[in-house]
Formats: structure tokens, sequence, C-alpha cells
């Protein structure tokens, strides 16, 4: 279960919460940032493995979820030029804008979110992904999952 603190500058919060509305509310009102942690030892430690929730409330995230986003990302990829009218290039931007902010079963935190541009004469996709906050491929993150 997903645990939040809240800090300011570098100073945590003693309070752990296990609500995220509870902790973006003390967050809002004392100009602090929430930080979330992949459950309460995680936060009793402070551990480097977790994410800052800016908007996003995180989630858990199943081995099926990961492989959705990464087959939705290599389909991205394998789009070609479009010549085709505008309302058609928005849906397909419109398809691809999918997001993993979370923590997956191995208490990992990935973060990772689709950009994608059509136009006439190009395709541009891209989707950084940051595992324990630091940038990797997909290879290294579908790397232990159980499926």
């Amino acid at each position: 279960m997903i645990h939040y603190r809240t800090i300011k500058g570098d100073i945590y919060s003693p309070k752990i919460y296990r609500s995220f509305n509870a902790a973006r509310k003390q967050a809002r009102s004392n100009g602090e940032d929430v930080i979330a942690f992949s459950s309460k030892k995680a936060a009793q430690e402070m551990s480097d493995i977790h994410l800052v929730v800016k908007r996003q409330e995180p989630k858990i995230l199943t081995a099926q979820n990961i492989v959705s986003y990464v087959e939705s990302c290599d389909k991205a990829r394998a789009l070609g030029n479009y010549e085709r009218r505008a309302p058609e290039r928005a849906k397909i931007e419109a398809e691809f804008v999918l997001s993993l902010f979370g923590f997956d079963e191995l208490g990992r935190a990935i973060e990772s979110k689709q950009y994608m541009s059509v136009s006439r004469k190009w395709v541009r996709f891209s989707a950084p992904i940051l595992l324990n906050n630091k940038k990797v491929t997909k290879k290294t993150l579908l790397k232990g999952l159980a499926q």
C-alpha cells in the first residue's frame, strides 16, 4: 500500500499518511511537496525509492499494466508519416497519451509519459522511462516482471 510524507526543502514531516488526499491537503496548507513511498516501511526509513507527486496520484502497477504500456509505445514508434487531414492526425495523437506513475509489485518507482506529435511530414514520439529516478530502457523496465 502506498504511503506519503510531505517535505519542505530537505525536511520531511514526521507524519506518514495513508491517504493521498490528506497528504496533499496538508502539503498545500504549508507550502510543501508530497512524496510517495511504496510501503509504510519505506516511508519510515525515508527510502531513496520514492516519487515526487505533482498532480497525478501514484498507483500500484501490475505487470500487465507495464506490458500494455510498452506495447503501446512500440505501436506508436512503428507509425509512419501521415498525409491525412488534421482531425485524423489529432485523433492519432490522442490515442497515445498514456502514462505510468506509481510502484510495481517489486516496489520499484516507475514514472513515464508518452509524448506524440503528428504532422503531414513527420511523426515524433517519445516516452522517457524513469525507474527509481534513473532513466532506463523498456528492456530494463520489463526485467523481472512475472508474466
